[in-house]
């Protein structure tokens, strides 16, 4: 039988963790190992993992302090063997579906190179109830794409062996990354393969504890327009591809090292040269008005 390791990082998810924990010590056809890192949390999580560690042999907890989302993924993928066959995401609110899984292995198991798969999901409110279903990107899954955008939802991720190993995770810089599914998507796309399922592989709560979270409707509108215009991290677009072009510069083509120099080098450029580079960028988002929005901000100096 196939072994997946899954990781899960929580804090403060006594709600709905069991649910989850359940759902995903119920997957068919695969053996789990799982690694759990608490991120500090003080409610009654803590409590819940030693019971099902103490229940479940393949469950390994550690209680550290918080570090944040990235910081704690991290930690928990040092802690992967190096021969590990596959390595799934989760979170700690969703369920996931009894296959979601074996169609994942099943779907990037035959790859000869790095591969990732992630999926669409059905995304629930606090009581269960069915909300929306997320679709496939609109435009061609690239490296292009992924430098200035993220189309994966890390919860549905399941990396092989190959994409395991390029992911330098003793090496990268995590003050300078997104996210860490950011990071991933990055190195699939430059270097392997994403496979996206169209067929939902889980169940997506949203409530008004998600630490990280989709949004729909006029919550969606306000998320975007709060992150296109008024983020202004360190932990930006620009800081992530300069890491990137760090870790693999010995790695990548000499178009993907101008991909990336390119946008980073646009923020000194003067009004006409940002201009230019607005209209003939080769990167892209998916969505016809983000990319407007992204050549935009490329105008205006504000594409972080």
């Amino acid at each position: 039988m196939t072994e997946v390791h899954v990781i899960l990082s929580t804090y403060n998810g006594e709600r709905f963790l069991t649910e989850q924990l359940e759902s995903i010590l119920a997957q068919r056809s695969v053996s789990i190992k799982l690694y759990i890192r608490d991120d500090g949390s003080s409610d009654g999580t803590r409590t819940i993992l030693t019971s099902f560690a103490q229940n479940h042999a393949h469950i390994e907890v550690d209680y550290g302090d918080n570090m944040g989302v990235i910081n704690s993924f991290f930690a928990l993928l040092k802690k992967i063997p190096p021969d590990a066959g596959f390595v799934a995401f989760a979170d700690q609110d969703d369920i996931w579906m009894s296959d979601k899984l074996t169609r994942a292995v099943d779907r990037i198991k035959n790859s000869s190179g790095p591969a990732m798969y992630c999926s669409c999901y059905k995304a629930i409110d606090e009581n269960g109830r069915f909300l929306w279903q997320s679709q496939l990107p609109e435009k061609e899954i690239s490296f292009k794409n992924a430098i200035v955008q993220n189309i994966t939802t890390g919860c549905t991720v399941v990396i092989n062996k190959s994409l395991l190993s390029m992911l330098k995770i003793n090496q990268v810089n995590t003050r300078n990354l997104v996210m860490h599914d950011w990071w991933v998507y990055l190195v699939a796309t430059c270097f392997g393969q994403v496979i996206y399922d169209q067929e939902p592989s889980m169940l997506y709560r949203q409530h008004g504890g998600n630490v990280v979270g989709a949004k729909n409707g006029f919550a969606f509108w306000l998320g975007r327009i709060k992150r296109f215009f008024l983020n202004r991290k360190k932990n930006s677009r620009i800081a992530q591809s300069k890491e990137f072009l760090e870790r693999y510069k010995g790695d990548l083509s000499a178009d993907d090292v101008h991909l990336l120099s390119t946008f980073i080098a646009y923020r000194q450029a003067g009004l006409l040269q940002r201009i230019g580079y607005a209209i003939e960028t080769p990167l892209y988002m998916q969505k016809k008005i983000d990319n407007l929005i992204l050549k935009l901000q490329l105008i205006l100096n504000s594409a972080y």
